[in-house]
């Protein structure tokens, strides 16, 4: 009796760079809980903006000082002064949620743009795009954000920008 194993076909450009981008389970289970940490942002930053805090996060409860998470009503307990931190958080992502995505987005749009731009133009044009984006990414990002506050005022707007 003879034995013998069929060869596969040559493998297709599709098919060879789906096999070397095919997920792992455990790289299934770290897009997951990202994706699981961005909703729960996000519906903090709705709930927020819809004027929805569990407590006043300024009032204070010196009868619940560090109390521990799902303590008489406080999700995630209060800090040293009896002060709600599930509505103190609420209140942080509503600080910063929206100038971050902001951030992101001016950076995505004008990096896509000028990645266009380099492509289709090339020459002295990609050349000199190439060049400003090696000046920038060479450049410390945190002296770069205190040059542009001192330079101009203290707003949040001007460092996205830098961002």
């Amino acid at each position: 009796m003879r034995r013998y194993v069929q060869t596969p076909g040559p493998i297709g450009e599709f098919s060879e760079l789906a096999l070397r981008q095919r997920a792992e389970p455990l790289d299934l289970v770290y897009v997951g809980y990202g994706l699981l940490v961005v909703a729960v942002v996000v519906a903090s930053y709705l709930l927020g903006a819809f004027g929805w805090l569990p407590h006043d996060p300024q009032a204070m409860n010196v009868g619940l000082i560090n109390a521990a998470p799902f303590t008489s009503g406080h999700v995630l307990g209060t800090d040293f002064l009896g002060r709600d931190l599930q509505a103190r958080l609420i209140l942080g992502i509503q600080a910063y949620f929206l100038p971050g995505l902001l951030a992101i987005t001016i950076s995505v749009v004008g990096g896509s743009i000028l990645g266009i731009l380099a492509g289709y133009r090339g020459g002295w044009f990609d050349t000199i795009i190439t060049y400003f984006d090696n000046l920038l990414d060479s450049f410390p990002r945190l002296v770069l954000i205190l040059l542009v506050i001192a330079a101009f005022k203290a707003d949040i707007y001007y460092v996205m920008v830098v961002v």
